[in-house]
């Protein structure tokens, strides 16, 4: 989502909706669904009942799932999973999402990178996947955007639930890294 770079404010058009603008784009919770919601102008997220839910366009709020496919079949993987310098969050409807750092300094480097300001720093790589089928132990799906050419649009994704409560990402067959989830060993995922 970035850092804001303002407060809070009513939305101009009378909505009732609240709005915060970012580095990266618009936090907004709307009031007719009280749906907290980002995008950057294209691609959507939002926190729904079925988890954190992607679309695209220009539509404002998210699609609507069917009945009977919340979760069908996403709830092993389903939450927080993290790495050293790397997050990933799935939802029940198997979107995904992975924040990461690039270790690319933005000014010095070219994109994706890094930004640093005041010590903190802001990821620049995000990939955003659609997982479409599961069985107990893999996931697999495709990358529906992304800020890293390494990792381009329509790649294949798969994500392999391991012993020690972790997921293994491959994005192309190429091992991408491991997402730990609570009860995985200290260190595991990463320093």
């Amino acid at each position: 989502m970035g850092t804001p770079t303002t407060c809070e404010y009513a939305d101009p058009a009378g909505t009732g909706d609240v709005h915060q603008d970012t580095t990266t784009g618009l936090a907004f919770w709307r009031k007719s669904t009280n749906t907290p919601t980002f995008t950057n102008g294209f691609d959507h997220w939002a926190l729904t009942e079925q988890g954190i839910t992607y679309w695209t366009g220009s539509t404002v709020d998210p699609p609507v799932a069917a009945p009977g496919t919340a979760g069908a079949g996403f709830s092993a993987f389903a939450g927080l999973w993290a790495g050293h310098g790397r997050v990933l969050e799935i939802g029940g409807d198997g979107a995904a999402f992975i924040s990461y750092r690039t270790y690319r300094v933005c000014g010095q480097e070219p994109p994706p990178c890094d930004t640093v300001n005041a010590n903190q720093v802001s990821v620049g790589g995000h990939i955003a996947v659609q997982l479409n089928s599961a069985s107990p132990t893999e996931a697999v799906g495709s990358i529906l955007s992304s800020s890293d050419p390494e990792y381009p649009v329509g790649t294949s994704a798969s994500f392999v639930l391991d012993p020690l409560d972790a997921i293994n990402v491959q994005f192309g067959g190429a091992t991408f890294g491991n997402f730990c989830g609570a009860r995985s060993p200290v260190a595991y995922c990463g320093a």
